[in-house]
């Protein structure tokens, strides 16, 4: 709300006036105050200010003489352009705005749950400002302007209205990027809409690499507490999938990444040795991992390469029964393979089992054999890749750290530019 000033009549307090028009610059209006301050806030309600028809209403009620309406108009024009910013808000589904990684589409709001999802936009104007909401503990995001790292976004539940605006120049084109570090059951980011403020406009989004890469996994993939490097505490905030090894393959190859993975969450039971909650090859059909409704769209994204991380979690309370476990591989796979005909499979052993634990010598004679199914038919769309070393955390916690995840990306890499020739 614009508010104006003026003298109280004759320097009394206004509870000893007989009337409550105030007196601005010498000129004492027919109205009172509030009778055309809410004049003032109407035609700012409106989508663009339109001041010439301001002052005319205003000269108009206020019965004012031809020179002092210029005066006035001066007085009025100085005080309400100093403050007056036109706005834009834009809902999130709009064409300019772009994701990537699995999303939601509700009506005009945008839902992100799996790790690794990057919103991208390009604007002009001196800011822009995020508006929706989050559905759980919290959502974590990192963020760049202009290629520029900022300060990490936390985003707790509930409601909010983050603006980024760090001094940018108005005139020059930016562009924003916004990376979700953490996973499904920390919190659902939903972004209903952008607002741009000075008149600002969206503007075309970057351009897409062209080679893509899909990585299905459990925490590990997601880049659960990569961050967790001492003196780090632990904490939601310690999960960083732009730190996980599926992102650095994706930055080592200049490639799109999708990661689809969900921590605690196994080829056939969670870390618990239950089955309840939805396994890999039932969130990867779906949009968010833990939301049966939200069925994803398989043909709005062909990957290249799909690598496959799991084991670990299934692994957990005992070695699982061999033809339980290999035939649901051969199963998920081949049904991976339906979907993308064209794509290379990778199959991951366990990064933090050790040499001689029995473990890691059960996964990989399962992965060995899932391979050479495949291999039977005359099919050599899949291969295996096994660790040449073990990647297992610190005395903080057993996930591997990103210095451990880069090592990862640099020993599956290896198998990626033989095999694909990158």
């Amino acid at each position: 709300m614009v508010a104006i000033v003026g003298e109280s009549e004759g320097g009394k307090p206004e509870s000893q006036q007989g009337d409550k028009t105030k007196t601005i610059h010498g000129l004492k209006p027919a109205y009172s105050t509030q009778e055309w301050q809410d004049i003032v806030v109407a035609h700012f309600a409106a989508p663009k200010v339109d001041y010439q028809s301001l002052i005319a209403n205003l000269t108009k009620i206020m019965n004012l003489s031809l020179r002092n309406t210029a005066l006035f108009s001066g007085f009025l024009i100085s005080l309400l352009m100093s403050s007056a910013q036109a706005e834009t808000t834009l809902p999130s589904t709009s064409p300019n705005i772009q994701y990537t990684g699995r999303t939601a589409i509700d009506g005009d709001s945008t839902r992100l749950a799996f790790p690794g999802s990057m919103v991208e936009i390009a604007f002009s104007g001196p800011s822009l400002t995020l508006n929706g909401s989050v559905d759980g503990s919290a959502s974590h995001l990192n963020a760049s302007i202009d290629g520029v790292d900022l300060p990490r976004v936390d985003l707790e539940s509930g409601q909010f209205n983050y603006t980024f605006k760090h001094y940018l120049d108005p005139a020059q084109p930016h562009a924003l990027r916004l990376v979700r570090r953490n996973e499904s059951w920390n919190g659902v980011l939903k972004i209903d809409s952008i607002t741009l403020a000075d008149e600002g406009e969206l503007l075309a989004p970057p351009t897409r690499p062209s080679r893509s890469i899909l990585c299905i996994g459990d925490s590990i993939t997601c880049g659960e507490k990569s961050d967790l490097i001492p003196p780090e505490t632990i904490g939601l905030h310690t999960w960083n999938a732009e730190r996980s090894y599926g992102w650095m393959l994706a930055k080592d190859f200049d490639a799109q990444i999708h990661l689809v993975s969900c921590g605690g969450r196994g080829l056939i039971r969670d870390w618990q040795g239950l089955s309840e909650a939805p396994t890999a090859p039932v969130f990867f059909e779906r949009a968010l991992p833990d939301d049966s409704t939200s069925v994803w769209d398989h043909q709005s994204y062909q990957p290249d390469l799909i690598t496959i991380c799991l084991g670990t979690n299934d692994f957990s309370q005992g070695i699982p029964e061999k033809e339980a476990f290999v035939s649901a591989y051969i199963k998920f796979v081949a049904r991976i393979h339906e979907l993308h005909p064209e794509a290379r499979v990778l199959l991951i052993s366990g990064p933090w089992f050790g040499e001689g634990d029995p473990k890691k010598e059960a996964l990989n004679a399962y992965i060995n054999e899932t391979v050479d199914h495949f291999n039977e038919l005359g099919q050599s769309f899949a291969r295996a890749h096994f660790f040449t070393a073990t990647y297992p955390g610190s005395e903080l916690d057993a996930h591997p750290n990103a210095l451990q995840h880069r090592a990862m990306a640099t020993d599956i890499g290896q198998t990626i530019v033989d095999w694909l020739k990158w």
